[in-house]
């Protein structure tokens, strides 16, 4: 987590370098990286190598440890990379965090999916949607990849976000992507949309509300309406009669499409990932 959160690995694989040299690069205490460093390599993720230099004045040899990134970590770790797959860190960290103060959760019979989404502080929550970034527009690259959006002229992104899934698949594809969120979080979809220069619509709108009239803005009907990570966080009346809501918006024969890990079975028990889940935002 700290090598991806101090970008060691892009560093890393652009030059191998020293502790000291990549300490000066990142602006951090030289003595603190070495030990990371040192722990980085003990589980393979770095490799090692002596830079051996004639100390000025002595005729001794000063051996120093060059830090090298292998193929594999280069590839996956390294945010140059376009097969990286640590875009992701700063929600794991939040979930590590959440699964610290689990035990204080279930003593007090609070729930914690408020304050791990971030939804209970403005700035917090901007900063949720972000970490979800990543993760969203890998998605919407694999709905590409096994063509379930094939023959889709018009999706809607239910709960989209910052728009990630929708980003990707009309970067991709020809399809109309429209992703409507509540209007705490629209700006933040409408500015990461304008960031990518991407034509994909931003529509604000609570499908959980009856009152509010999102079928005048969706201009109805679509081919497809998508859910993810969406109705997990719903009691099981809201979530309910936001599917039957969401099915009137489809042409005959559309497709509706909920996935997300916290989609889990009657038994409470499986799949573990939603079991995780469950316990984590409950």
């Amino acid at each position: 987590m700290a090598g991806l959160q101090l970008d060691v690995f892009a560093h890393l694989s652009r030059r191998p370098s020293t502790a000291s040299e990549l300490a000066a690069a990142l602006g951090v205490d030289e003595r603190r990286l070495s030990q990371l460093l040192r722990a980085l390599s003990a589980v393979d993720l770095l490799h090692i190598s002596l830079d051996e230099e004639t100390a000025p004045g002595d005729s001794h040899r000063a051996c120093e440890a060059v830090y090298h990134a292998g193929e594999e970590v280069t590839a996956l770790l390294s945010t140059d990379s376009s097969r990286f797959i640590g875009q992701d860190h700063a929600l794991a960290h939040r979930f590590m965090r959440a699964s610290t103060r689990l035990a204080t959760a279930i003593r007090t019979g609070k729930a914690q999916g408020a304050d791990l989404a971030g939804h209970t502080n403005e700035h917090e929550r901007a900063h949720f949607q972000q970490e979800l970034f990543g993760g969203a527009q890998a998605l919407g690259h694999e709905l590409v990849r096994r063509g379930w959006l094939d023959g889709c002229h018009r999706v809607v992104d239910a709960g989209g976000g910052t728009g990630g899934l929708a980003l990707a698949v009309s970067s991709a594809t020809e399809t109309e992507m429209i992703v409507l969120e509540r209007a705490s979080v629209v700006g933040l979809a409408q500015q990461a949309i304008d960031d990518h220069r991407v034509p994909v619509s931003v529509t604000h709108g609570d499908v959980c509300d009856p009152e509010d009239d999102i079928e005048q803005r969706l201009r109805l009907p679509v081919d497809a309406v998508l859910g993810v990570a969406f109705l997990q966080v719903l009691g099981p009346s809201l979530a309910a009669a936001a599917v039957r809501r969401m099915v009137r918006w489809l042409r005959s024969g559309g497709l509706l499409l909920i996935t997300g890990i916290g989609i889990i079975d009657n038994d409470r028990r499986s799949p573990a990932a939603a079991a995780v889940a469950d316990v984590l935002f409950g």
